[in-house]
C-alpha cells in the first residue's frame, strides 16, 4: 500500500511488485527550516551505516513550516525506527535534542505496531518505510482510515 502526504504527487507503478517511479513534477521535498524529530528509549548512532537506529516505542515526527499545508505535521510511531542519512549529515544532527533538519535525512523505516498519521490520514501496519523528499510511504500489512468531505469514515 502507498499513501502520501496531502498535497503530494503520486507516483506511477511501473507494474513489478513494489516499483513505484517517483512523481515527475510537484514532489513536496522538504523545505528550509522543515525538521525530522526523533526519541525513544533507546537512541544510537551509527556512524560507519550513516543511520541513527530508535529502540523501544519509537516515535518520529516530521514538522513542516510551509504555511500552505492544512497540517504540516506528520507523526510516526513503532516498536523501532531507523533514520536514514543523507551523506555528511551526522555533523550537523542535533543528537542532543533528537532533532534534524528534513533536507539531511533519506527516509524513515519503521517496524513493528506502526502507527502514521497527518491528520486527516492515519494508516497502521506491520512495517512501513517514508521518503521524506517525497513524502510518501510504502508499508506492508496496512489498513487505512480516512474520511470523505461529507464526514462519512473510510477505512481500507
Amino acid at each position: 500500500m502507498l499513501f502520501r502526504s496531502p498535497g503530494a504527487a503520486i507516483g506511477t507503478s511501473t507494474g513489478a511488485p513494489g516499483s513505484v517511479s517517483p512523481p515527475t513534477s510537484g514532489a513536496p521535498g522538504p523545505r528550509a527550516g522543515d525538521v525530522l524529530t526523533f526519541a525513544g528509549r533507546e537512541v544510537r548512532i551509527d556512524e560507519k551505516a550513516n543511520v541513527v537506529v530508535v529502540q523501544g516505542g519509537a516515535q518520529v515526527d516530521v514538522l513542516s513550516r510551509d504555511p500552505t499545508l492544512r497540517n504540516g505535521e506528520m507523526r510516526l510511531s513503532a516498536e523501532r525506527a531507523v533514520v536514514f542519512l543523507r551523506p555528511g549529515a551526522l555533523s550537523r544532527l542535533r543528537e542532543a535534542t533528537g532533532r534534524a533538519d528534513a533536507g539531511d535525512v533519506e527516509g524513515v523505516y519503521l517496524e513493528g505496531d506502526v502507527n502514521a498519521t497527518d491528520g486527516s490520514y492515519a494508516v497502521r501496519g506491520a512495517q512501513v518505510y517514508y521518503d521524506v523528499a517525497t513524502a510518501r510511504a510504502a508499508a506492508l500489512q496496512a489498513v487505512l482510515r480516512t474520511t470523505m468531505r461529507n464526514g462519512m469514515p473510510v477505512v481500507s
